[in-house]
This record gives structure tokens, sequence and C-alpha cells, in this order.
């Protein structure tokens, strides 16, 4: 019950940005090294360059470091909606 309601807080917060904004960025997973924990993710944005990386690495497989990285992606998002939302009210 508490993970529905977590979801329905994060729907109402993802109002304020246009969903085509939403689409335009997305997550890569890939591997950066030979043994163990060498997966990272990185939030990309499609026909335009961020100017900045968003990556983490050292997750121990392909669906950790994609797993991981939808969730900084949904953080990431909440965060520039936020900041949209803020903007718009000055």
């Amino acid at each position: 019950m508490l993970y529905l309601l977590a979801t329905m807080t994060v729907s109402v917060e993802l109002a304020m940005l246009h969903p085509a904004t939403r689409k335009s960025f997305y997550v890569v997973v890939s591997r950066n090294g030979i043994g163990r924990d060498c997966w990272c993710w990185e939030i990309r944005r499609r026909r335009n360059p961020m100017g900045v990386r968003i990556r983490e690495g050292g997750f121990p497989s392909h669906r950790a470091a994609e797993l991981a990285g939808r969730d900084a992606l949904e953080d990431f998002l909440n965060s520039l909606s936020r900041e949209t939302g803020l903007q718009n009210t000055f």
C-alpha cells in the first residue's frame, strides 16, 4: 500500500513536465571493464547533448545497472519538473 501511495505522489509531480520532454531523456547501460562490478549507467538526451555527464558505475550486472539508472532518471526528471515549475511561477 505504501508503494502505491509513493507512485501516486510521483505522478502528481510529473504533471508539470511536458511528456515530449520526458521522452527526450534515456538511460544507456554499458560495461566499463573486465571482472566483477563493471557495469555502469548514463543518462543521455536525444538530439542535443546535455553538456554534462550523469552516470554511475560499479554494478554487478546489466540488470542492476539498468534498474539503478531508471531510478536515477526518474529522480532527475522529477527535479527537472520541479525546477521548471518554479521558473514558471516567477
